[in-house]
C-alpha cells in the first residue's frame, strides 16, 4: 500500500489540499460511495507522513469493514477511487489559479447556449482580466487568440454582413503566439546541444529570423528577447550581449519569475560559450550579471532554493575574477539555499574548490572525498579538480590512475556533447604533458603553453598557464 500511486501523491498533497479531498470525499458529487469517505478518514490520520508500519491493507480494511473478512482488491478498488477524486481535484486547482481560462471556458458555454447578454459580460471580464495581467508572454498571446476566437464565433453566429475584426486579431495574436513559443523552444533546444548530445535541429529559425527582421513583431519584448538569444546560437555579432542585457533590463518584469530565469541562463550560456572560445573580456561581464541575478532574486525558484549548478557556476565565475572574499561569503551565505537533497554535495565540491585556488591543498583533497555526484556536470568538474589536486600535491601514482580513467569516462560518454567532451580532454591531455617535462626543459615548457593558448577549448585554460609560467620563473 506504501508503495502505490495514491499514497505516493498523498506524500506530496499539501494539507491544505487534503482537506479539499475530504470536502470532495464527502460531496455527493463527486463521490457516491459512504466507504471512500471512511478511507479519507483513515488516511487522514497519518497524513503527510504514511510510515511502513501504519499504511497497510489490513488495518486500512479493519478500519473500514471492522466486521468483515479481509479483502486487499476491495481497499485495492476505493484507492483507486481516492486517486481519481486526488486527480480531479489537481485538475480544478490548477483551473483555480488561471481565471482567464475560466472567463473562456464561460464564453464558450455562453455562446452555445445562445445568451447574448451573458457572452457580453462574460465578455467584457475576460477581455479585462487578460489585459490587466502585468505579463506579456505566450499565454497573453494565446488568451488573446482564444479570445477573439469566441468572438468571431459569437458575430459568424448572427450572420451579420458587416465587417468584424475578430478573426484578424485572432491571427495576429496566434502569429505572436507561435513565434513566442517557436523562438522559445529552440532556444532551450540550442542551449541543451551545448551541455548533452542531440541531433536535433529546430526548423525554420533562420527563415523566422528573417521574416521578422524589421517587422512590428520584433518588438514585441518576448520575441525581442528570444530572438536575440537565438542570433546568439545562428548569427553571433558583436554587440548582441550588451543588446540582450539591455532588453532583459527593460522587460523583466512582464514575464514569471522562472521565465526569467530561463532567460537570464540563456544570457548566462552565451557568455559562457565566449568564455570557452577563449574570448576573456566576457568573464567580467558574466561576474556582473551574476551579481546582477542575485540582487534580483532570479538565482532562486519558487521553492527559494538555488540549483547545485548555479551555485557551482557563480563560484566558479567569482574566483575566476579574484574575488575571493565575496566568493566565500557566497558559497556560505547560499548554502542554506540548496536543496537539501544536494546541499552537502554541492556544499563540500564548491568549498573543496575555492580551498583549492587558495592553496590550501588538504582542505581540498579532505571535502571533495565527501562528494559523491550522479549529475554529469558535477562529476567531471569534481574529477578536473581531482585531477589538479592531484598534479598540485605531486600524488604520481593517484594523478596517472585519474588520467586514464577520466580519459576513457569522457570518450564513453555518450551523453555529453562533443564540444564539452574536448573542454575535459584538452585537459587532460595537457596535464599530461605538463607532468613530464622536467623543470629545465625551458623550451617544452614554452611550446605548450603556446599550445595551450592556440587551442580555443580547453578547460582550466587559465590554470594551466598559470603553472607552466611558475615553472618558467624558477
Amino acid at each position: 500500500m506504501k508503495d502505490s500511486k495514491l499514497i505516493s501523491i498523498l506524500k506530496k498533497t499539501t494539507n491544505i489540499s487534503f482537506k479539499h479531498l475530504g470536502l470532495m470525499t464527502e460531496s455527493p458529487y463527486f463521490n457516491k460511495k459512504p466507504e471512500l469517505v471512511e478511507l479519507y478518514n483513515f488516511l487522514s490520520k497519518f497524513h503527510p507522513v504514511y510510515s511502513d508500519e501504519d499504511i497497510t491493507y489490513e488495518k486500512a480494511h479493519n478500519f473500514i469493514f471492522p466486521s468483515q473478512k479481509f479483502s486487499k482488491k476491495r481497499i485495492g478498488y476505493l484507492m483507486s477511487d481516492m486517486l481519481k477524486l486526488r486527480e480531479n481535484l489537481m485538475v480544478n486547482e490548477k483551473l483555480e489559479s488561471k481565471p482567464v481560462q475560466i472567463e473562456l471556458y464561460k464564453l464558450s458555454a455562453y455562446n452555445k447556449l445562445d445568451l447574448d447578454k451573458s457572452f457580453n459580460k462574460s465578455l467584457k471580464d475576460a477581455s479585462k482580466k487578460i489585459n490587466d495581467n502585468t505579463y506579456k508572454n505566450a499565454s497573453f498571446y494565446f488568451d488573446k487568440y482564444a479570445l477573439y476566437i469566441e468572438e468571431d464565433h459569437f458575430f459568424s453566429k448572427k450572420q451579420k454582413h458587416i465587417h468584424d475584426a475578430s478573426m484578424e486579431n485572432a491571427i495576429e495574436y496566434l502569429d505572436l503566439f507561435y513565434l513566442t513559443e517557436k523562438f522559445r523552444i529552440a532556444c532551450e533546444i540550442s542551449s541543451r546541444k551545448r551541455i548533452v548530445t542531440n541531433d536535433y535541429e529546430p526548423e525554420f529559425v533562420e527563415e523566422l529570423l528573417d521574416t521578422i527582421a524589421g517587422h512590428s513583431f520584433e518588438k514585441e519584448p518576448a520575441i525581442a528577447i528570444y530572438s536575440t538569444i537565438l542570433k546568439g546560437f545562428y548569427r553571433d555579432k558583436e554587440g548582441l550581449i550588451d543588446h540582450l542585457i539591455l532588453l532583459l533590463d527593460q522587460y523583466n518584469q512582464l514575464f514569471p519569475h522562472e521565465e526569467v530565469q530561463i532567460m537570464f541562463r540563456q544570457l548566462v550560456n552565451y557568455c559562457v560559450r565566449k568564455l570557452n572560445g577563449g574570448e576573456e573580456q566576457f568573464r567580467a561581464k558574466l561576474f556582473i550579471i551574476y551579481k546582477d541575478m542575485i540582487k534580483n532574486g532570479f538565482v532562486l525558484d519558487e521553492f527559494n532554493h538555488i540549483s547545485p549548478w548555479t551555485y557551482m557556476n557563480i563560484i566558479t565565475i567569482g574566483i575566476s575574477n579574484k574575488k575571493m572574499e565575496w566568493t566565500e561569503q557566497f558559497i556560505n551565505d547560499f548554502k542554506s539555499k540548496l536543496h537539501e537533497k544536494f546541499r552537502d554535495n554541492a556544499y563540500n565540491y564548491n568549498l573543496a574548490y575555492f580551498y583549492f585556488n587558495i592553496m590550501e591543498y588538504t582542505k581540498a583533497m579532505q571535502l571533495l572525498n565527501k562528494v559523491v555526484f550522479n549529475d554529469l556536470y558535477y562529476i567531471c568538474e569534481s574529477k578536473a579538480l581531482l585531477l589538479r589536486l592531484y598534479y598540485v600535491s605531486n600524488e604520481v601514482e593517484a594523478f596517472y590512475s585519474l588520467v586514464d580513467s577520466f580519459r576513457i569516462y569522457i570518450q564513453r560518454n555518450k551523453l555529453m556533447a562533443d564540444k564539452n567532451k574536448e573542454l575535459y580532454l584538452n585537459l587532460i591531455r595537457f596535464l599530461n604533458k605538463l607532468s613530464k617535462i622536467v623543470d629545465r626543459d625551458k623550451e617544452s615548457f614554452i611550446k605548450l603553453k603556446e599550445k595551450i593558448k592556440e587551442t580555443k577549448r580547453v578547460n582550466n585554460a587559465a590554470w594551466l598557464i598559470d603553472q607552466i609560467d611558475a615553472k618558467l620563473s624558477k
